[in-house]
């Protein structure tokens, strides 16, 4: 069972060096519908949805097109998502768009037909993040979300080198930028009032250590724009000793549209060089106040989901041979201790004989609304998927379902991939 254990520190090195150059990028989080009856999976770039109650699968072709960032809509009828026309050869990105398809019917329309992808992602100083395709950093650095009413879309485009946030109204007006000119953001995220949008913001100048001979670090804050337009407000400033966690996951909203809950990645301590020796930290960010922190989750880099106040997670074990597990472990308030939900092996994962999973491929955890359910989507490079639903009862056995996508031909070679994951 050598194999998860040299995609673990494969892992673990390619985590690194993204914490170090700070570069943007999340998991979608529209996997769940809001009613926690149905999934919206991109397996492969091929777009389905899963009821959980019957087990069905439903398959919704993009022909000639790679899906990503997938969202449902808050009635739970229709889901927005990127498209991508890719080159096969070279993975480059011919065409990009941001569509809404209507569950019930099956039909696909274009809301904003040219949407800017991100530059090959490169860090100053020469070093060049081969780690990564050019389709596989796209969800990295384009999210999408939902107005409350369902009626507009906020969306990442890059127009020019840097991202910025963009809204798409669903009843034909043209999409415009929320920001100034030389104003970015990312991460993009709509108050359940409708009356704000938070982001992530990378100053592009900024740059902590300018004198360093490694990658420079890009320092990220959290703002928040009206809708209506205007300035925008810095919730958490660049001057922060820790740091807002550049792979995410999103910042959440409270209920009640005046704070958000946002992961840190724990300040530096004296003698200890290796960030992986720090921890994430969950705050509460309130829009007029100071932040509080509520929890904290061990090491920088857990695979972890936040909603409504819990934290889902799991870090690779350390043990090698057929004794490797990855515990699935769920934080809540008043967060004085997690407990293990599920305990994945080798065998739970259906590991199939000769394969392994890919760095980027590692199972990501997605809390359902209701709170009773963990989702981790499964993908072995040329081999089967699957889907894990975990119950968050502890003793529950977990479903295991096989995702219908094929497989990429055996002959295939595919360019080195990166983790889509948060930080």
């Amino acid at each position: 069972m050598k194999e998860p254990r040299v995609a673990l520190r494969i892992l673990a090195a390619v985590l690194t060096v993204l914490f170090l150059t700070a570069l943007a990028g999340c998991r979608p989080d529209g996997i769940w519908s809001g009613d926690s009856s149905r999934l919206a999976l991109v397996v492969r770039g091929q777009l389905l949805t899963y009821e959980v109650k019957t087990g069905a699968f439903r398959k919704f072709p993009q022909p000639g097109k790679q899906v990503f960032g997938q969202q449902w809509s808050p009635n739970g009828r229709q889901i927005a998502f990127y498209r991508a026309v890719v080159a096969p050869k070279n993975e480059e990105v011919s065409a990009l768009d941001v569509a809404v398809l209507d569950v019930a019917s099956g039909k696909t329309r274009v809301i904003a037909p040219k949407v800017s992808p991100p530059l090959e992602p490169k860090t100053e100083g020469g070093l060049n993040l081969n780690v990564t395709s050019r389709i596989d950093f796209l969800p990295h650095e384009s999210t999408l979300c939902w107005k409350p009413d369902g009626r507009q879309i906020v969306f990442t485009n890059h127009d020019g080198k840097e991202p910025a946030p963009w809204n798409a109204d669903l009843g034909g007006a043209a999409p415009r930028r929320l920001l100034p000119d030389g104003k970015v953001g990312h991460y993009p995220v709509w108050s359940p009032d409708g009356k704000w949008i938070a982001y992530h913001m990378s100053p592009p100048e900024s740059r902590t250590d300018p004198n360093s001979e490694g990658p420079k670090d890009r320092p990220t804050t959290l703002e928040v724009v009206s809708v209506e337009g205007g300035e925008s407000r810095t919730l958490w400033d660049i001057t922060n000793k820790l740091r807002l966690a550049p792979m995410g996951p999103l910042p959440e909203w409270a209920p009640d549209s005046k704070s958000l809950a946002v992961i840190a990645a724990e300040e530096k301590q004296e003698g200890q060089p290796d960030p992986s020796e720090r921890r994430c930290e969950l705050w509460k960010t309130p829009l007029d106040g100071t932040p509080s922190r509520l929890a904290m989750v061990p090491g920088p880099f857990p695979f972890m989901d936040v909603r409504n106040g819990r934290i889902a997670y799991l870090f690779p074990d350390e043990t090698d041979g057929p004794k490797q597990a990855l515990p699935v472990q769920l934080l809540a308030p008043p967060y004085e201790s997690s407990r293990t939900i599920a305990t994945l092996t080798p065998t739970t994962l259906s590991q199939p004989k000769g394969k392994s999973m890919k760095a980027d491929n590692l199972p990501i955890p997605s809390l359902s609304p209701d709170g009773k359910w963990v989702a981790l989507p499964v993908v072995f490079e040329n081999g089967p998927a699957y889907l894990l639903l975990v119950s968050t009862e502890s003793g529950k056995p977990v479903r295991r379902v096989t995702i219908p996508v094929q497989a990429p031909a055996s002959n295939v070679n595919p360019a080195p991939r990166r983790r889509k994951t948060n930080g």
